[in-house]
């Protein structure tokens, strides 16, 4: 979505009022040359100015808005029909309710902090909430999380021979970059394009037509290509402050202690329980949107899953917390495996 913003002085940009906003979106979008304003002041789009009624011109300008959601670390877009309520929010510092996936969610804003949080109106679990913007002339603007470094590098795509990339998208490519993701989603050229860092390529999401990119000194300086050190797509992370419970409930809904130590794998056992001391999660984005778009494909399915599976871990806070899409009977399932290959499988997979 976009947010219009003024400025006498092209400095301290002012936000309008998200009711305000849709107004000027819309008569942008229709494209009306100028709109009044309830407060009587001029919009001229062709000059980008903002007239008031005491005769002062404020410069106007369009910001593209993508709201985001800290997933254990790494920002995840939300839904299109989600990002108007996250940003009516984020202007009227109010609180907000929105449901995906069987799940009801709050989004409340910390007054006179710009910042936002979602929490799980069950099971009050919380995460960060921010917004990643880019002006429509190319100027940058802060994120609601800033990052530690404000360089903005050109980055080019290979067609043939190396392009640059617009202003626009760069700033958008170095934002994702310098905050430590490995990939995110841009748009170039008019078309929508996925990014991976780790590989260093860019593919099209109409046509999946990937091509090479590479990342070159800072915008304004001379072009010259940096050596990137791709990065690595699979990490390790702890969740045990987040999942601790939920785990530890899972494991005992569906503990059978009679079964214990019976069958080659857990011969010689003769504990009946098991208490967790912590929860790390393999955290791969390459497979994460694989594993999605594969989902996708078995939900379009006109019948979906004809034969719900009779699953024990259905029951648990864990799979209701989650939002497990029951269609194409996604649920939880244990792999035990040794320590020893813990560090491999998050490395390099099964």
């Amino acid at each position: 979505m976009y947010r219009w913003e003024e400025s006498q002085f092209t400095t301290n940009w002012k936000v309008y009022s998200f009711e305000t906003e849709q107004k000027i979106e819309q008569a942008f979008l229709r494209g009306e040359q100028h709109l009044t304003l309830a407060n009587g002041h001029m919009i001229d789009f062709a000059q980008r100015q903002c007239l008031s009624t005491k005769g002062t011109t404020a410069h106007l300008r369009r910001i593209k808005v993508v709201w985001q959601v800290d997933i254990e670390g790494t920002y995840i877009d939300y839904p299109p029909h989600i990002q108007p309520v996250i940003e009516r929010t984020f202007l009227s510092e109010a609180r907000s309710r929105f449901t995906i996936n069987d799940n009801t969610y709050d989004i409340c804003c910390v007054p006179k902090k710009n910042e936002l949080f979602q929490q799980n109106i069950t099971t009050l679990m919380k995460r960060k909430v921010r917004f990643v913007s880019t002006a429509a002339d190319g100027l940058p603007r802060a994120t609601a999380t800033t990052s530690n470094t404000n360089t903005f590098h050109r980055f080019q795509v290979f067609d043939q021979s190396w392009i640059d990339m617009s202003t626009a998208t760069c700033i958008e490519l170095s934002r994702a970059w310098n905050s430590g993701q490995v990939n995110t989603t841009v748009t170039f050229r008019t078309a929508h394009y996925f990014v991976d860092f780790s590989k260093m390529e860019q593919t099209n999401l109409s046509t999946s037509k990937v091509r090479k990119i590479r990342m070159c000194n800072p915008i304004g300086s001379q072009s010259q290509v940096i050596a990137v050190q791709p990065q690595s797509p699979a990490r390790l992370v702890d969740v045990t402050a987040q999942y601790h419970d939920l785990i530890q409930d899972m494991i005992n809904r569906t503990c059978e202690s009679d079964n214990i130590g019976m069958g080659q794998d857990s011969h010689g056992l003769t504990h009946r329980s098991f208490r967790v001391k912590s929860v790390h999660r393999i955290q791969n984005p390459n497979l994460l949107r694989d594993y999605q778009h594969c989902k996708s494909q078995m939900g379009s399915r006109p019948s979906g899953c004809r034969q719900q599976l009779d699953v024990l871990t259905r029951k648990c806070a864990l799979s209701k917390h989650s939002g497990l899409d029951q269609n194409v009977n996604e649920v939880y399932l244990f792999h035990g495996t040794r320590y020893t290959a813990v560090d491999k499988i998050s490395k390099t997979l099964f």
